[in-house]
């Protein structure tokens, strides 16, 4: 079930009993802990906590040990493995790659190459954002609409940031662009000297999708 949803580019979260350990005890048992971390190395995007934060004894000891498993599994994890076996998979499973995932996958490869350090990706649904987030990359991915919703949205997907931008500057390129570099900046998302892929996806998921990708080296100011 996760590597079908993994190849479909949707999220997948894990709720209930996730450190059911904690409900009454102050810390999780190994267990526990190592189901979050094994979730993480499997594709999980996001867990819910439940129990242990609505009526269990330790809420916010058990939201502290849950952010570390789940930072633990990001430490061990293979990304250049992990982005190979989707890849791998999306190749074997599949006919062939919709438009936007074959840009995604390039886009990672390239990314692995080049130590690039961010994907920013201007989107109307947050669909290439999604397709860049399922190969699993290291770097976090700030995904730009001019829909809130869609914004909110995809804070759901592992790794990927939404940020609302101006409606009045969707079309102007250098402009907008400017404008969410200097946001990156300043949340400490990337810095002068870093490179950044910054994808512009028009018409997703229509006969007349666009989508085009560049890389940019970030210039000190």
């Amino acid at each position: 079930m996760v590597d079908r949803a993994t190849q479909e580019g949707k999220p997948i979260f894990v709720q209930s009993q996730v450190l059911e350990s904690m409900v009454k005890e102050g810390a999780a048992h190994r267990q526990d802990a190592e189901d979050v971390t094994s979730g993480v190395l499997e594709g999980i995007d996001a867990f819910i906590l439940s129990h242990e934060t609505s009526i269990g004894k330790y809420p916010v000891d058990a939201t502290i040990q849950l952010a570390k498993c789940i930072a633990e599994g990001e430490n061990i994890l293979d990304y250049e493995q992990v982005y190979n076996d989707v890849r791998a998979d999306a190749v074997n499973n599949a006919k062939k790659l919709s438009p936007a995932d074959a840009l995604a996958t390039t886009a990672c490869s390239i990314a692995l190459d080049n130590n690039v350090d961010m994907f920013i990706c201007i989107t109307e649904t947050g669909r290439i954002a999604r397709y860049i987030a399922k190969y699993r990359p290291f770097q976090p991915i700030l995904a730009c609409s001019t829909s809130t919703p869609i914004t909110r949205q995809v804070n759901m997907t592992r790794g990927v940031t939404g940020y609302k931008i101006p409606t009045h500057l969707r079309n102007r390129g250098d402009k907008l662009l400017s404008l969410i570099l200097k946001l990156a900046k300043d949340q400490g998302m990337c810095m002068p000297g870093n490179k950044v892929l910054v994808f512009n996806a028009e018409n997703e998921g229509k006969k007349n999708e666009n989508s085009s990708f560049k890389l940019l080296e970030i210039e000190s100011e």
